[in-house]
């Protein structure tokens, strides 16, 4: 893609922005190497309305960054992660963010299917890091819910580590979970890893 392709689309979208144009966009690989790549993401992102309006209709749905643009971490190029990996901490915190345990479970799906080993287990290390920071109140349901065919995986997987976890597993089950019943999906895994929630 050429500068002045790209730089149309992003005039294009100026006014309403459209994620999944910048999705598909910004997830192919002939962008001219990573720092081009990376810049272009930064330009996608600055696009986005800081404000309600069009934005609010539009983006209603996505959770808002410190600055009020939405969380559009759809457009992260999933496919590639090793380009992920490596322009996290050259992001601005608020895009920081969306590195959460949501968004690297799927990064982690995708290394799988395709990554040679060594990139997969730098994804595995770093989801097991995402898992391990509790997450802001409006996704403790999404997070409590889903840890345990997290860990399930994970274990399975022989990812090193996971005993890192127990905190954050413990804190579901004595809350999230317990109150939804799921605290039972717990067992199996933690009788396995050899710890106990007390």
């Amino acid at each position: 893609m050429t500068t002045e392709e790209w730089a149309f689309i992003v005039e294009a979208n100026t006014h309403v922005p459209c994620v999944t144009c910048f999705r598909t966009l910004l997830a192919a690989p002939d962008h001219g190497g990573d720092e081009v790549r990376l810049q272009r993401l930064l330009d996608a992102y600055a696009v986005f309305p800081t404000v309600d309006g069009v934005g609010h209709r539009r983006f209603g749905r996505y959770e808002r960054t410190a600055d009020g643009r939405p969380d559009t971490s759809v457009y992260l190029p999933r496919g590639d992660p090793r380009f992920v990996l490596e322009i996290e901490a050259r992001l601005p915190a608020t895009m920081q963010r969306w590195y959460h345990d949501a968004f690297l479970a799927d990064l982690y799906a995708s290394a799988k299917r395709g990554a040679d080993p060594a990139l997969q287990t730098r994804v595995a290390e770093r989801y097991v890091t995402a898992l391990g920071v509790r997450p802001e109140a409006k996704r403790v349901h999404h997070y409590c819910t889903h840890m345990s065919a997290r860990l399930e995986e994970l274990y399975a997987d022989a990812v090193p580590g996971l005993d890192r976890l127990r905190e954050v597993v413990c804190w579901c089950a004595a809350g999230k979970l317990k109150e939804v019943k799921l605290d039972h999906h717990l067992r199996a895994t933690w009788a396995k890893i050899g710890k106990a929630c007390r």
